[in-house]
């Protein structure tokens, strides 16, 4: 099952103190460096926490947080010009709106009047030819205005959904060219601009624009007040970070202290036959994650642009839309 309580691996170090008494204390910081060893052979992200922090980029580039373990998405303010369009956007959505409201009014007052027409309550010097005609082409303008209403909220959600803010997803470098690595006087200098993008070497992100700010989400190892390193507080985790310390202090040379005659092939099998567990620990869903892994896979269409939200509905349940009504996709 899953764990969300953590410890720190000074218990382990104190178990490992109190069960096989060694002779000095020398191994202790080791035992850190260890421990880190151990939990990224455990993997499934177990000894990581979610992060983010802004990176200032100069001169095409900008340093990566010493603790970054992996990035999950980046991503940049909109400039002035994007931030123009979508308030021109939202203009237009308005005056949308008062479009919508005013079709609507007239077409209520068009049928009503064909209506009374057609039933003589009032009288005109309309034939009935000519109503005809005006009934027919108030209905052919009505898929027309239909279209138009399907395409503007598709726009609309597009560019102004409320949950859209002003950060823009960066893609990962794809060209051969970005701006970042011409040199002075590069024939490439005026190479068709591809949009911003960023690169990740030497601990360095690289980024298509010279200057700006970036935000980074990412995973780091989960550390205490005095930056040692955390574990899930689970029996499975404790056993396998025990016994990976003590194959390393026998691979040392440090002897049994008890006289137990535990080789070091027994202390590695217990690692991992431990580590083994912990795995499996760390990789169990709780419900709500079971929930939304369902909501992923369980769908008639498929979402392919979540990047550019941030992933932000990724686990939300599918709505079907029939007419103008929306129903919610069963189980």
């Amino acid at each position: 099952m899953a764990t969300y309580d953590t410890i720190s691996c000074k218990e382990i170090v104190r178990k490992v103190m109190r069960d096989l008494k060694p002779d000095d204390g020398n191994w202790i910081y080791d035992a850190v460096e260890w421990t880190g060893e151990a939990l990224e052979h455990v993997g499934a992200g177990a000894h990581v926490e979610s992060k983010g922090c802004i990176l200032d980029v100069k001169d095409f580039k900008a340093a990566l947080p010493a603790d970054v373990y992996y990035i999950n998405q980046v991503a940049i303010n909109q400039t002035e010009q994007e931030m123009a369009i979508r308030s021109k956007i939202q203009a237009l959505q308005e005056d949308l709106k008062e479009f919508l409201g005013l079709q609507t009014q007239i077409g209520s007052t068009i049928v009503s009047s064909l209506s009374l027409l057609a039933d003589g309550t009032i009288s005109s010097d309309l034939t009935d030819a000519k109503v005809d005609t005006l009934s027919n082409v108030t209905k052919a303008l009505l898929p027309s205005v239909n279209k138009f209403r399907v395409d503007a909220a598709v726009i609309y959600n597009a560019y102004m959904h409320p949950d859209t803010g002003t950060l823009t997803p960066l893609k990962y470098c794809t060209t051969n060219f970005p701006r970042g690595i011409h040199c002075d006087d590069c024939v490439n200098e005026h190479t068709h601009a591809t949009p911003e993008c960023y690169l990740i070497e030497n601990n360095m992100m690289k980024t298509s624009f010279e200057e700006g700010k970036i935000c980074l989400s990412y995973t780091a190892f989960a550390t205490d007040a005095d930056c040692w390193p955390v574990i899930p507080n689970d029996i499975s985790f404790k056993e396998a970070m025990f016994w990976y310390i003590y194959k390393k202090l026998l691979l040392s040379g440090m002897v049994d202290p008890n006289n137990n005659g535990l080789s070091y092939d027994f202390a590695d099998s217990k690692w991992k036959y431990y580590c083994t567990q912990a795995r499996n620990e760390a990789k169990y869903p709780d419900i709500a994650r079971y929930e939304s892994f369902m909501n992923q896979w369980v769908r008639l269409i498929p979402r392919i642009n979540l990047y550019d939200d941030g992933f932000e509905e990724l686990g939300d349940r599918e709505n079907l839309y029939r007419g103008n009504y929306s129903v919610r996709s069963t189980r």
